[in-house]
């Protein structure tokens, strides 16, 4: 098994927020909304790097893609270097992804060389909304297009579709469909996209994304795909019901596994994808077989 969306979480994350977070709107809300909601679903505790360690990746065959978290360059460089030095002493468990500070194309230019050219870091991480950056911005799709020259998976944060027009925080606006429709994507052929949280709930909206965009650009052909380049990890859908919905919607090699740590440390997730009508090779597939062909570059735009 792979888990495609781990946050590393260092010893002080918890108990130094100032640290990793220089927005106080970002920081206010993640302490006061996003760990309350971490405690929530833990029964009332935090949980740690270690108990991921523990109790996910000390099982045999267990593996996880970790990237950090922060909104300012300073704090990228140090937990991209923390969880660079965590892949250096566990190769067989942890795969790095850099994460990105959009605000700063330098910066960011300079972190992701540092990571394909010198350590051979095949991805990235990305959360346009955290750096006050709408997805398709500018500075988001320049972003993209970098990492798509450079062959490096990349996975984005994604807004919840239920959160449009509601007071959501300062996080959301990360909207896939904004991105499908408009057009960026097809500049990119390169580019392999996994969309985090089944895409907002994007994922069951190919039909009329794809009537859409055919609607808008007319030029563009009637039977095109709107997630040609897009995969989906599955965190936090922790329904068999909606897993198997999925599958219909765009197929079991377009999505990944996911739990999105530490709001989860994936069980809820196994158990549903156990559960669901798919065969033990569709599971697999998702559990393991398409991260994989993503990683190795096997996967792609066709």
């Amino acid at each position: 098994m792979i888990d495609a969306h781990v946050h590393f979480i260092p010893d002080d994350f918890y108990r130094h927020p100032r640290k990793y977070f220089r927005d106080p709107e970002i920081r206010d809300y993640l302490c006061d909304v996003g760990f309350a909601r971490i405690a929530e679903l833990h029964g009332g505790r935090l949980p740690t790097w270690e108990e991921y360690w523990d109790r996910v990746l000390r099982q045999p065959g267990r593996r996880a893609v970790v990237f950090g978290l922060s909104d300012h360059p300073e704090g990228c460089r140090l937990v991209n270097e923390a969880v660079w030095e965590l892949s250096r002493r566990h190769p067989d468990k942890v795969i790095p992804f850099v994460f990105l500070p959009l605000s700063d194309p330098r910066e960011w230019q300079r972190q992701l060389r540092w990571a394909r050219e010198e350590l051979g870091i095949r991805g990235a991480k990305i959360y346009p909304s955290m750096f006050r950056l709408e997805m398709c911005s500018p500075e988001v799709l320049s972003c993209l297009g970098a990492c798509a020259d450079a062959r490096m998976v990349v996975i984005t944060d994604c807004t919840f579709l239920m959160e449009a027009g509601s007071t959501a925080g300062p996080l959301s606006g990360n909207w896939l469909h904004a991105l499908v429709l408009s057009g960026a994507l097809d500049e990119m052929p390169r580019l392999r996209l996994i969309a985090a949280h089944l895409g907002g709930g994007a994922v069951f909206l190919g039909e009329l994304l794809a009537f859409w965009r055919h609607f808008g650009r007319p030029q563009a052909a009637e039977d095109s795909q709107p997630f040609r380049q897009v995969w989906f990890d599955t965190s936090p859908f922790f329904s068999s019901r909606t897993l198997e919905a999925a599958v219909r919607a765009v197929g079991c090699d377009r999505l990944v596994f996911g739990s999105d740590f530490p709001f989860s440390f994936g069980n809820e997730g196994m158990t549903a994808l156990e559960r669901t009508r798919l065969t033990p090779e569709e599971r697999l597939r998702i559990l393991h077989g398409n991260m994989m062909d993503l990683l190795s570059g096997q996967a792609g735009a066709e």
